[in-house]
């Protein structure tokens, strides 16, 4: 009795899965995902290509049934045909554009990738030399002209900016230059176009001379990045052109990059900036021009320093005068990138700054003690440093403050020896 009970399930499940069989092979193939389907020609124009295996025609549908989506009457080797059938079957336009930039970004992707030899190296013994390549000039300037290409398609295609586009995917904002910020996005990018042309002018002259610019090359630099200021002031309003001045001139920048943890407000940066450029009209913006000053114009140097101080500080007040000036000093911006790595807040910064002056002040106390035996005086100094550090350790944190004990804190060492004796001689 049992075993004929077993025969007969056994009899029903073969039943039922030949039954599933017979079903699934009735059925429709569904056609593959788009993202498998797409291999596109870069030619807009280009017929139509003859699959390598027939594919079969689709099944005709049920009477009554609606009639399946079949993506090969959508499909087409020509871009511009193929997203003309994607709006006649009503296919949203940022769907058309997703699709469209991922399939000529695989294109251009395999037309980078073919741009490196194939590997040489199969055994272990032998070096391998693709690791230059990335370095090559020849490939960087293959590598520049398909970017090129792969956005001039995607503009002729969509009228789309593909710089914005695929910032919509990453986040973030399309990589324009910080000088073109203060324009609304949709003026950047002929603005963008402008500074790239002259950009690649200046890297050929560079190139041209390995680096190192004669007498000669040098003017024809000036020169271009001359034009270039012109060319870019012809696509600006006189208020966008001050805005651009501001942001994009070199004592602008070189304020900005020392102004780490001041948070300048607009007044407080136009006082810089007016100070320091009435200072350089009277003596340049170069350092190297002080070592043949006579008396007379170091003393007029001094007092053209002293100027420029003193209308920051009236502009400023003397308590935010005083926070700007700490921003100046030796060691700030070191602490400062330790702070922003490890998601400090900034007061950590200030205390560890505090403490290195008044660590300072005691070392040069105590080595210059000379009352006290060297022997002493060494074995305070090695105590001064294990306090500070250890004072340090604790605004910072372990980690922070190892990191920065190994980077930028070698102060907190030098604190603990005795300076060397100079030789004689």
């Amino acid at each position: 009795m049992k075993s004929r009970g077993l025969i007969l399930i056994s009899l029903l499940l073969n039943a039922a899965l030949l039954a599933a069989v017979g079903w699934f092979a009735s059925r429709t193939p569904e056609p593959p995902p788009p993202a498998q389907v797409f291999t596109r020609l870069v030619a807009t124009a280009a017929p139509a290509r003859a699959p390598e295996t027939p594919e079969p025609a689709p099944l005709p549908a049920a009477p009554g049934a609606a009639a399946a989506f079949d993506w090969r009457q959508v499909e087409s080797p020509d871009y511009k045909e193929y997203i003309a059938n994607l709006r006649r079957i009503g296919c949203p336009e940022q769907t058309i554009r997703d699709l469209i930039i991922a399939d000529v970004s695989k294109l251009y992707a395999e037309k980078r990738a073919a741009l490196f030899n194939p590997p040489k190296v199969v055994r272990y013994w032998q070096s391998s030399e693709m690791q230059y390549t990335r370095e090559n000039v020849k490939y960087q300037e293959a590598v520049k002209t398909l970017e090129k290409e792969k956005a001039d398609l995607i503009q002729d295609l969509l009228s789309v900016d593909l710089k914005r586009e695929i910032a919509k995917v990453y986040g973030g904002e399309p990589n324009y230059d910080r000088s073109l910020m203060f324009l609304p996005p949709e003026r950047r990018g002929p603005i963008q176009d402008t500074i790239d042309r002259y950009r690649e002018m200046e890297r050929a002259i560079y190139s041209e001379a390995n680096g190192e610019p004669n007498e000669e090359q040098q003017a024809r630099l000036k020169a271009l990045r001359e034009e270039r200021e012109r060319a870019v002031a012809s696509l600006l309003s006189p208020d966008e052109q001050r805005e651009y001045e501001m942001t994009n001139s070199r004592l602008a920048r070189n304020i900005r990059g020392n102004l780490n943890g001041f948070e300048a407000t607009e007044e407080e940066f136009l006082a810089i900036y007016n100070a320091k450029r009435t200072y350089e009209e009277l003596f340049g913006g170069d350092n190297q021009n002080r070592k043949n000053e006579t008396p007379e114009q170091k003393a007029a140097r001094k007092q053209a320093e002293q100027a420029m101080e003193a209308a920051m500080r009236e502009s400023f007040g003397e308590t935010r005068y005083a926070e700007y000036k700490s921003t100046q000093n030796e060691g700030w911006e070191e602490l400062y990138r330790v702070i922003k790595r490890y998601d400090l807040p900034k007061y950590s910064a200030v205390a560890v700054y505090a403490m290195r002056e008044a660590a300072e002040a005691q070392y040069r106390d105590i080595q210059g003690d000379t009352s006290l035996p060297i022997e002493l005086r060494a074995a305070e100094l090695q105590r001064l440093s294990a306090h500070f550090k250890q004072l340090a350790a604790y605004a910072l944190g372990a980690d922070a403050f190892n990191y920065y004990l190994r980077k930028n804190g070698q102060w907190l060492n030098r604190i603990g020896q005795l300076p060397q004796p100079k030789k004689s001689g």
